[in-house]
């Protein structure tokens, strides 16, 4: 197998969005329970230009948790040894952005307590966080506080020598935090109280703190892949698989539950219903639920906005903000990037138009687009 991807192309030369790659199948050999060894070898064995593969492997956020599995199945032998020391690196790099994040978090968490405010850590550092551009940030603690707590936080933490920095950010010493009452990327959702329900426990090391439960951590990922990456590398998606992996039937319920109070239940069955036909991970009831939206609107504003630029994205944001304050910090970022390569007006209004018109991939995903495919490539996980 050629580490080239092998799948169809769009206009623009990049890859359809639910069409399988290379990646995802490394992906999806990555999340098996049973048999990484054996599929991750047979990978590895059609792979004719290792630098090329590597350069890949870091653009799709997947060489720390490739290294990691392969380690698990007891087969870094497969790689050469050249690169087998590169991917450890990268497996080292990614370990310490999670340590940075859980030292963060214990020093800022330990002021808040004392202060008696409820906090939750948004998960440590994922694939997604090792993709190109999202280094600056991957090793920042994002600290949850509810709304009408972030100004006696705030101040709790500058009292003990936290200093305001740039992004938003706390820093005190070599840690970084970020105070937020919603979630990273200024979404704007209807109802954000779910992040707070049935929470999860993470051990800082003899110090535990509240963490998204395991059906919201499956939306915050499938939220991430879609506003941010648009669904496209194969990390964001493993992302997602491993989010749902423990996840029994009720759970996965309640996700699409989740979805819908928030506001963004096309979205969030998009981003799963790609990373089904791309990697095989299927929620119970996933894809009758998607072709359930058949003639929605809010469905059609979301594909637009996968397979468009950010044109599109903007277009969506404008028309599915939840109110004006919303809509006005979109309109205000066009305005911050205008003469910067953001698109103008003219665009936007152009994409906005274009949304509300039917297109091939909306199609393909109703009716199953390579679903076929995924079965071939490997046991689809009926997770």
């Amino acid at each position: 197998m050629d580490v080239e991807v092998k799948d169809q192309r769009e206009k623009s030369g990049r890859s359809a969005v639910q069409e399988m790659t290379a990646w995802d199948e490394w992906a999806r050999a990555v999340a098996e329970r049973r048999g990484a060894d054996a599929g991750l070898a047979l990978l590895a064995s059609g792979v004719s230009d290792w630098q090329q593969w590597a350069g890949q492997a870091r653009s799709q956020g997947l060489a720390s948790a490739i290294w990691q599995a392969a380690c698990q199945a007891g087969v870094q032998q497969i790689f050469p040894p050249e690169v087998a020391a590169w991917l450890e690196s990268e497996a080292i790099a990614h370990s310490r952005l999670k340590q940075d994040v859980r030292e963060a978090a214990a020093a800022a968490g330990r002021v808040l307590d004392g202060a008696r405010l409820d906090w939750m850590l948004l998960g440590l550092p994922r694939s997604a966080d090792l993709l190109l551009g999202c280094g600056e940030v991957a090793g920042v603690a994002h600290l949850l506080i509810r709304q009408q707590d972030l100004g006696a936080a705030l101040s709790a933490l500058e009292d003990d020598g936290w200093s305001p920095a740039s992004g938003g950010m706390l820093v005190r010493e070599a840690h970084r935090v970020c105070l937020r009452s919603g979630l990273p990327g200024d979404l704007s959702l209807q109802d954000m109280e779910w992040l707070w329900e049935r929470p999860a426990e993470l051990d800082l090391g003899r110090y535990r703190v509240k963490t998204p439960g395991g059906a919201q951590m499956a939306v915050i990922c499938a939220l991430r892949a879609f506003y941010e990456h648009q669904c496209r590398p194969a990390g964001c998606l493993l992302d997602i698989a491993l989010a749902v992996s423990s996840l029994d039937r009720r759970a996965q319920r309640e996700i699409q539950t989740i979805a819908h109070r928030a506001g963004v239940l096309p979205e969030v069955l998009l981003a799963l219903r790609i990373a089904e036909l791309r990697q095989g991970v299927r929620l119970a009831g996933g894809g009758e639920d998607l072709t359930c939206e058949r003639g929605s609107l809010r469905f059609r504003l979301a594909i637009r906005a996968l397979e468009g630029g950010e044109a599109q994205r903007a277009a969506h944001r404008l028309l599915t903000a939840s109110d004006g304050s919303a809509r006005d910090a979109v309109l205000e970022s066009l305005l911050a990037r205008r003469g910067r390569g953001g698109p103008g007006a003219l665009q936007v209004l152009g994409a906005m138009i274009k949304m509300f018109l039917p297109s091939p991939l909306e199609r393909k995903l109703r009716a199953g687009g390579n679903s076929e495919r995924a079965a071939k490539a490997g046991q689809q996980k009926d997770i």
